[in-house]
């Protein structure tokens, strides 16, 4: 159900020249109930109560109940608004999922791969402390890039650092809806939540990887250079790694121990 619409009282809301404004899909555009607030501490606010007052549930609860929807943009248009409407997110994702799709016989043999190589370092190191989770982190990177990509794994390539580069990058993006991992949490909402991380702290490291999926993606990007014009290379190359890093440790590292054969 569309959510109500916000009313100037002059009776021709969301209208120009005594018509609706029609979407891309051709349906009319409704406003989004709510507001922003006063700048930087109503969204400071918000933030607070989803990460610590309230909670996630609680937090879009209070929104419906108050405005009949729910209104969470931050300030900005975030780009789950956008893509449908951007081209470039149609053409990438074209090229991501003729990947999947050519690659989905692959998987399984990368998974068997990836992880019998795993369990034969589990055993290997029974006599002493054995890692799992590092090791575990390991070949989920392996068997995500063997599955997409093929060709040698980041661990024999760019070596051990490999996630170590691939988890600090993801850190960076992730650590604006990070929640409780620093204490006290209003040190974390000052380090996480209001500023951006410096960029350079893990440039090097995803230049390292970015070499690495130009070798392993190759093919891939030839191909849609070939196919799918329109798209620069770098940037379907960064497309790419945010794909295998994603998938690997946002993805399959969480989903496959839930699966019940």
């Amino acid at each position: 159900m569309a959510p109500p619409r916000a009313n100037s009282g002059d009776g021709n809301d969301g209208a120009v020249g005594g018509q609706s404004k029609l979407s891309p899909s051709g349906l009319p555009i409704r406003e989004i109930p709510g507001g922003y607030g006063v700048p930087f501490f109503s969204p400071l606010r918000d933030r607070l109560d989803y990460y610590y007052f309230q909670g996630a549930d609680e937090f879009f609860r209070s929104r419906v109940a108050r405005h009949g929807g729910a209104t969470v943009l931050g300030g900005h248009r975030p780009l789950a608004f956008l893509d449908a409407a951007d081209p470039r997110h149609a053409k990438i994702k074209r090229v991501v999922m003729s990947l999947a799709a050519a690659r989905m016989h692959h998987v399984a043999p990368a998974f068997r791969a990836a992880f019998a190589a795993m369990f034969d370092a589990v055993e290997a190191g029974l006599g002493a402390a054995v890692e799992f989770n590092k090791l575990n982190m390991r070949y989920m990177l392996d068997f995500t890039c063997a599955a997409l990509f093929g060709g040698e794994p980041p661990s024999k390539v760019v070596g051990d650092g490999a996630v170590t580069k691939a988890m600090a990058w993801l850190a960076f993006q992730l650590h604006p809806i990070a929640s409780k991992v620093v204490r006290p949490w209003p040190l974390e909402e000052l380090l996480l939540h209001t500023f951006s991380l410096p960029p350079f702290l893990v440039r090097r490291g995803y230049a390292t990887l970015k070499a690495y999926f130009a070798d392993a993606a190759a093919a891939v990007l030839d191909d849609a250079e070939k196919n799918h014009p329109g798209i620069p290379r770098d940037e379907l190359l960064d497309n790419l790694v945010f794909v295998a890093i994603f998938n690997a440790f946002g993805g399959f590292k969480i989903f496959l121990p839930h699966i019940k054969i």
